[in-house]
């Protein structure tokens, strides 16, 4: 829990490789970590402009806690930006 805060708190301070690098060192402590991966998805959607890892990451969301509230927009947003019918990036 502490990295996901220290995760956030570089998130909001505009630091995003840093924050990516502590929401990855929470998963390596659990591999099952939700917020985890809803904050990376996060960030490979609007930093990196990737859709297709924002959307990997939130089907992992999927398999482990399918009934996440969100992870249905997340994966609808980034199918529909990979198939080229989002909005623009």
């Amino acid at each position: 829990m502490a990295r996901n805060g220290l995760g956030a708190i570089a998130l909001l301070a505009g630091r995003p490789d840093e924050a990516r690098r502590h929401y990855e060192s929470a998963l390596t402590v659990d591999p099952k970590d939700v917020a985890s991966r809803q904050s990376l998805a996060l960030i490979a959607e609007t930093v990196d402009h990737d859709p297709a890892a924002a959307l990997r990451l939130c089907q992992e969301v999927e398999q482990i806690a399918p009934e996440t509230p969100g992870n249905d927009d997340c994966l609808r947003r980034n199918r529909d930006a990979l198939a080229g019918t989002g909005p623009p990036r």
